[in-house]
């Protein structure tokens, strides 16, 4: 998990580093232009090669906007992305048993545990793992209680992907409950944020390639 964290690190890094070269490169030609002329010439000239730019590609384009909207993603905006939204959860009296059956029937790595309208606790399948089957106890006889995770660290709907990821990194986390006004509404796990990021990287690099195939092609 470490290296797909790192991996995932070097690709932003990567970016990041190439929009850099193309940005001093723009800032580069337009104190050039500036230095060659003064007055009234400079800026006429600065204007001519903001128009050239426009149609051989001189001038990097403002990629702002593009980064921004690569980079806003919020959790509310994951959920609504998710096939099934809902955040399945499982009481703290029931059965391991139960919690690992449900989660098989649902395809799913994790149960929010909930008593009443309170979260109180995360049931994963690597608490079984460790808990349970390298314990040899018996998941029917062993209550959820018994080895959920608590405290829970959940996360707010406004909060970004990056966060969550920060907070997973650190924490060694997979799943991060949503809470929102005090109620659960949904469950980010880390394979949802990876699916993100990458959507994410996607993008940028769209943008990217389709500045320079324009550039090339233009001339």
């Amino acid at each position: 998990m470490n290296g797909a964290f790192s991996y995932r690190r070097r690709q932003a890094r990567q970016t990041r580093t190439w929009l850099d070269v193309l940005r001093a490169k723009d800032q580069d030609n337009r104190r050039r232009v500036v230095s060659e002329g003064d007055g009234k010439d400079s800026a006429v000239r600065i204007q001519a090669l903001s128009v050239e730019g426009h149609h051989c590609g001189n001038r990097m384009p403002d990629l702002s906007p593009t980064l921004q909207r690569a980079h806003m993603n919020i959790v509310a905006q994951i959920l609504k992305s998710k096939p099934a939204q809902t955040a399945y959860t499982i009481a703290p009296v029931a059965s391991v048993f139960d919690a690992i059956e449900l989660m098989a029937q649902k395809n799913i790595g994790g149960l929010v545990v909930m008593e009443g309208e309170r979260v109180v606790g995360i049931i994963t399948e690597r608490d079984y793992a460790r808990k349970i089957a390298l314990m040899a106890r018996s998941s029917r006889e062993t209550p959820v209680r018994d080895i959920m995770t608590s405290p829970v660290t959940c996360v707010r709907p406004d909060q970004t992907s990056e966060e969550c990821m920060v907070l997973m990194t650190e924490k060694r986390l997979r799943h991060l409950p949503v809470i929102d006004r005090g109620k659960l509404i949904g469950l980010v796990s880390i394979g949802d944020l990876v699916k993100d990021i990458i959507s994410q990287q996607k993008f940028v690099i769209e943008q990217l390639e389709r500045y320079i195939h324009g550039e090339r092609g233009d001339y």
